[in-house]
């Protein structure tokens, strides 16, 4: 759209400028060719930006590998993103992963999309899957704390839904939900019906909840189920060598149960996941992003930092113009001052052609 206008001001330049405007008959068809040029340019423009990612469903016949990708983790008390792969975590491979970007918006916004050692298959639900053990030092320990301190989250892309937490307060028919999942509980003394929690806690176990819809059509049936959910769990468990085994058809029933969570002091932690697939029926692919719309209305915050920011930015450009107009009229008015330039006060040039 820029560059449409950019080029329709192009063509404008010759009508547009400061002398008086000296407009004949032959001008007008001129700009008018020039205004059909600039609608056309921006039905192109608008033509060619529907093909977005998302846009266009994707269907997965059962058992089909499904990409899980990780986002950066973010906080509504900062308003600072990190990488999540700054933290200790488990990586799909040796070295940190870079980000897939997809388009422009991914960077305005801070988004770093990358791979992630989650794996998932449509249909396939897994019990319990371990993804590593690691060895964490002091130093990523403290980092850790501070970020769950922080109310940082963690978040998971499927099919380009994020996931999301789920809370049974309900707005507009749908069940209110938070973006991401929480890295781990921060420690707190006993108020009301929370409970007392002398340590930080890690959440090592992600339970993950993949909704399906099978399209009416029998064209489209016969190619796969679409995504239309994706909700997590994170859970606070400390493994033992008798808990998640390799084989997952020994882990039916298992479930991380509460008692024996993961504390921050243990610097040796097992991070695992499980997914469960369930058919939802009632919500088409089209209108899969109507919970995450309706949910919005109660996940409204005020981004002071973010506010703040904006001002300064807005402060110091007006400033620079400012500076900038205030030493043009200034060179302007001793040279019009000047006794000794008198054919020039005759010449309308500088400031005074701006009428």
């Amino acid at each position: 759209i820029i560059f449409s206008i950019f080029l329709f001001g192009s063509a404008l330049l010759p009508f547009l400028r400061v002398q008086p405007l000296n407009l004949t008959p032959g001008s007008f068809p001129k700009m008018a060719s020039c205004v059909r040029l600039l609608v056309v340019l921006l039905c192109c423009v608008a033509v060619s930006g529907y093909y977005l990612p998302g846009v266009t469903p994707v269907e997965f016949p059962v058992g089909a590998p499904v990409r899980i990708k990780v986002n950066s983790i973010t906080s509504t008390k900062t308003a600072i993103p990190y990488d999540y792969y700054s933290l200790p975590v488990c990586m799909p491979w040796a070295r940190i992963p870079k980000p897939q970007v997809e388009n422009f918006g991914e960077i305005l916004w801070g988004d770093e999309i990358k791979p992630s050692p989650y794996t998932a298959y449509m249909g396939v639900n897994i019990t319990c899957r371990r993804l590593c053990t690691r060895n964490i030092t002091e130093k990523e320990m403290k980092k850790l704390a501070n970020r769950i301190d922080l109310f940082y989250r963690g978040h998971l892309i499927v099919d380009n839904l994020p996931a999301t937490e789920i809370f049974n307060q309900k707005v507009r028919g749908f069940r209110t939900f938070m973006l991401g999942y929480p890295l781990g509980v921060r420690k707190q003394k006993q108020s009301g019906f929370l409970p007392e929690v002398p340590k930080p806690l890690i959440n090592n176990h992600l339970a993950l909840t993949i909704k399906y819809h099978k399209p009416s059509d029998f064209a489209t049936t016969e190619k796969g189920n679409r995504i239309v959910g994706f909700h997590v769990v994170a859970h606070s468990f400390k493994h033992t060598p008798q808990t998640c085994l390799k084989d997952d058809s020994k882990n039916e029933g298992w479930y991380p149960r509460p008692g024996n969570p993961q504390t921050i002091d243990d610097h040796e932690v097992t991070y695992s996941y499980s997914v469960s697939w369930v058919e939802e029926p009632n919500l088409a692919w089209s209108s899969r992003w109507d919970p995450y719309l309706a949910s919005a209305d109660t996940d409204i915050k005020i981004h002071w930092f973010s506010i703040l920011n904006s001002m300064l930015i807005i402060l110091f450009l007006t400033g620079m113009v400012a500076m900038i107009m205030l030493r043009a009229l200034h060179k302007d008015f001793n040279r019009y001052n000047d006794p000794d330039n008198a054919d020039e006060q005759q010449e309308e040039t500088g400031w005074k052609i701006v009428h």
